[in-house]
């Protein structure tokens, strides 16, 4: 008797494409944008709501800020790894880049009772850029920092040119983060252990997303942490070649 061999075919581990993504993106967003849009206006007539209801209505409203937001990193995640993101470049402004990032995440560093401060050159910082792409880096990094600050914590932001590259920090006194995780909360395939490990830091994808945007440009993203101190901070570089 003639035994045949089977052969196994390798299973696909992705199983949803960035053509995928991107429908249930669209889909998402549309449902997200009629949120937002009842939102606003109950925001509108807020003098006719209850005080406790008027008070609550903005943290519902960033929260759909947030979860849009969200679904645009994971459809972005998607694109790089399959490589068909393009990026578009453009002279920009970093300082009034910074400033938009802090704007955006103010409130939400309020309601934690968190401080944010800005630490900038005087003179312009123009750097070649996917605007949209690195602000979106940046209030990740800000949010993120802001889950795993206690209240009365403080959260700084700072960018500044390191001989031709431009380098951006977002430093937290949060939670001291083990040498060991340091690299993987960053890292997608790392995310149950980092979850396990309860730092209160990387869960989800938007640290993921982070460290794409910036190897999309060619640079590179880590962290240091201060056991002593309880700092954590976040640096990522975009060289001026690449």
């Amino acid at each position: 008797m003639i035994s045949k061999k089977v052969i196994h075919k390798p299973r696909k581990i992705d199983t949803l494409s960035s053509g995928i993504i991107s429908i249930l993106v669209h889909d998402i967003n549309n449902l997200l944008g009629i949120i937002k849009g009842y939102f606003d206006r109950a925001l509108m007539d807020e003098e006719e709501l209850p005080k406790g209801l008027v008070e609550s209505l903005p943290i519902g409203l960033r929260a759909t800020e947030d979860l849009a937001r969200l679904v645009l990193n994971l459809a972005d995640i998607a694109k790089i790894e399959e490589n068909i993101l393009k990026l578009r470049l453009e002279r920009t402004d970093i300082n009034e880049l910074i400033r938009l990032a802090v704007a955006k995440t103010k409130l939400a560093a309020q309601d934690a009772d968190i401080s944010l401060s800005i630490g900038l050159k005087k003179a312009p910082v123009k750097f070649n850029v996917d605007k949209n792409l690195i602000l979106r880096t940046v209030v990740s990094l800000i949010s993120s920092a802001i889950k795993s600050t206690a209240s009365g914590g403080h959260i700084g932001v700072s960018a500044g040119m390191s001989g031709k590259s431009l380098k951006i920090s977002v430093e937290d006194t949060g939670f001291w983060i083990p040498p060991q995780y340091r690299r993987k909360i960053f890292e997608k395939y790392a995310q149950a252990e980092v979850k396990e490990a309860n730092l209160r830091r990387g869960r989800g994808l938007n640290l993921v997303f982070c460290k794409l945007a910036v190897e999309a440009h060619g640079g590179r993203i880590w962290m240091d942490s201060d056991r002593k101190r309880k700092v954590s901070t976040v640096f990522f570089m975009i060289p001026g070649k690449r």
